[in-house]
Formats: structure tokens, sequence, C-alpha cells
């Protein structure tokens, strides 16, 4: 949310009580938790990886260091290969992903 925030662009899951609070519950947003958490943490997989980012139609991808202590290295590493490099500053790589 923190990038949505200031860009406009949308995110693939909002904070949890803001969405409550719209939404009235948390069900459809609740069920993208858990593909985040895949997206993030699959390992050798790019196939899969790039079928959920179709899914979701997923422009761009954020690695910075919020993501950085959330997920391990090689989660985060396929990433490299999957997407380009749309920008990189200090440990934060924004990649372009269609």
């Amino acid at each position: 949310g923190r990038i949505s925030a200031f860009t406009g662009l949308p995110t693939l899951l909002g904070w949890g009580g803001h969405q409550n609070q719209w939404r009235g519950n948390y069900t459809v947003p609740g069920a993208r938790e858990p593909q985040i958490e895949r997206l993030y943490s699959m390992v050798n997989d790019n196939t899969e990886t790039q079928r959920v980012l179709r899914q979701y139609n997923v422009s761009y991808v954020v690695v910075g260091d919020a993501e950085r202590q959330a997920y391990k290295p090689d989660g985060l590493a396929k990433f490299d290969q999957v997407c380009s490099i749309a920008f990189r500053s200090g440990n934060s790589t924004l990649y372009a992903c269609k």
C-alpha cells in the first residue's frame, strides 16, 4: 500500500483495516494474502510466478527493505529473471513485469 498511496497505481492488496472499512469485510482482499506470500516466496518456478503475475494483472513488483525483511533472498531473486528492472536505488528495485 505504501507505493500505491504515493503513485496512484493500484496494489494487489491494500491495508487490511482500510479494505475492511470500505468493503465491509476482508473476504476478497484476504484471499490475496496467500497468493502474495507465494509470489514473493516461490523458488525455481518461474512459470508459476508469471502465471500469478498475469492472473492479477501485475505491472510492477517492488523489492525493498520491507520485502527483504519478510522474504528469503531466493524468493526475491527470481524477479531478475521473470521481470525487467525499471528502477533501482540502494536496496530497492522496481521491476516491470509486462
